[in-house]
């Protein structure tokens, strides 16, 4: 992405890039440390855990999706 910014863009860009990553690391074990009271620990990792396989699940599904639209138009 940095090539197709401009120069005065780049640092909003990696700015964004940094808060994005940050979030989507630091939000979701705020909330699971939030939830260990009332549910156990336990029950915490657990479905912790399979957020994560879902997520995963979901980025796999789409990704091969996309290429298989991008297959499907190149023929």
């Amino acid at each position: 992405m940095a090539p197709l910014a401009g120069p005065h863009q780049r640092a909003g860009l990696f700015a964004a890039v940094y808060l994005v990553g940050y979030v989507s690391f630091g939000v979701p074990v705020i909330l699971a440390g939030l939830l260990i009271t009332p549910l156990g620990l336990t029950t915490t990792v657990a479905g912790y855990g399979a957020a994560i396989v879902i997520t995963a699940a979901a980025g796999l599904l789409a990704q091969s999706r996309g290429r298989l639209a991008v297959a499907i138009e190149t023929s």
